[in-house]
């Protein structure tokens, strides 16, 4: 593989981390599934080859995983993307089990809706608890009135 021959070229072996690094944001970046399985093969080629050690991959994966909440802002899939293709690496013993439960959560908070304004989901909630209290309160009110009658 050429991309991989220029790799070795460079002979920056301490380097190699970035490699992983920014093919990961490429394919994230992409969204294809060419770029997905591309990718795939040549990570695997890479390892099979000894091209890129373990460490220098899971450094690279790590990186990912440490910046994905500032990704995110640029690519909105970069969790879904990102856990896939490590899923994905896992599979195929790119990378090992261990740093695939390393795969952070999600770290913002869920909106309700597209629709509701940006409030946040727990906002909605708590708005929707104090209705329910306000119309089982009216309704209660109701019920004594029509006793009284």
């Amino acid at each position: 593989m050429e991309a991989l021959r220029c790799l070795r070229e460079l002979q920056v072996p301490h380097f190699h981390h970035e490699f992983v690094y920014e093919a990961l944001l490429e394919v994230m970046e992409n969204g294809s599934e060419r770029a997905f399985d591309l990718l795939l093969k040549l990570l695997k080629e890479a390892a099979n080859e000894s091209i890129l050690t373990v460490d220098q991959i899971n450094t690279g994966f790590q990186r990912v995983y440490d910046d994905l909440v500032d990704i995110v802002l640029d690519v909105p899939s970069a969790y879904t993307a990102t856990e896939k293709f490590a899923t994905q690496c896992q599979l195929q013993g790119i990378i090992g089990q261990d740093l695939l439960k390393k795969f952070p959560q999600r770290g913002r908070k869920r909106y309700a809706s597209e629709n509701d304004g940006g409030r946040l989901k727990e906002e909605v909630d708590d708005e929707l608890e104090k209705f329910r209290e306000r119309a089982a309160s009216n309704a209660a009110h109701i019920e004594e009135d029509e006793e009284d009658d």
